[in-house]
């Protein structure tokens, strides 16, 4: 994995000044080979529930992106299938004690 840090300008708060602050991201040096599967989810009842289950996630070798969403009930996943199966994606949410009640997979979307 590449690490890229950027910064991102703030704009005022509460009469202080604009603020920069600096983030990084991890990415995988050969997206290419990523797919997506968005995995739905039963049990969710919070945005705790949310940071839960992208923990899970993200622990997987494999796995380059997460975001779940309390709202829709479901995880996004990009990972590399020749590291993780779907299959162990959705163990991980099993075992964070919800429910991974199906998925669609497919290739990850190269475009720019």
């Amino acid at each position: 994995m590449s690490l890229f840090v950027i910064d991102i300008a703030l704009p005022p708060r509460y009469g202080m000044a604009r603020r920069v602050k600096q983030v990084e991201l991890f990415m995988s040096p050969d997206v290419a080979r990523d797919h997506l599967a968005v995995i739905r989810i039963e049990g969710m009842h919070c945005h705790k529930c949310e940071q839960r289950i992208k923990n899970a996630l993200v622990n997987l070798d494999g796995v380059h992106e997460v975001e779940v969403d309390f709202n829709s009930g479901q995880a996004s996943v990009l990972f590399d299938r020749d590291s993780v199966a779907v299959k162990d994606l959705m163990e991980a949410v099993n075992a964070a004690g919800y429910r991974a009640a199906g998925f669609t997979q497919g290739q990850a979307d190269k475009t720019v």
